[in-house]
């Protein structure tokens, strides 16, 4: 799914869910997964920034890129080091 992402994430995220859909993975593995293609596909856009863009664009291209996927990484974390305690 790595790989995949990095050359798009909706062909990577198509195959996750066909998967779930088969019983052949678990919802809580189709989320790391789709975070992982998600990541491999924010780097693959910063530096298509950079090559396109030059450093001025890709920083702040790249910033507003890092801070959404930094946000969906720490829901993931959150929620499974806090369970359903509190929810």
């Amino acid at each position: 799914m790595a790989l995949a992402g990095f050359a798009d994430v909706h062909s990577a995220s198509a195959s996750v869910f066909s998967l779930v859909a088969g019983g052949q993975i678990e919802n809580t593995a189709m989320l790391l997964l789709m975070l992982i293609a998600f990541s491999t596909n924010t780097i693959s856009k910063i530096v298509g920034g950079f090559i396109t863009g030059g450093t001025k664009y890709a920083t702040r291209v790249g910033a507003g890129l890092l801070v959404t996927t930094g946000a969906m990484w720490l829901m993931y974390l959150f929620f499974n080091l806090v369970g359903d305690y509190y929810f």
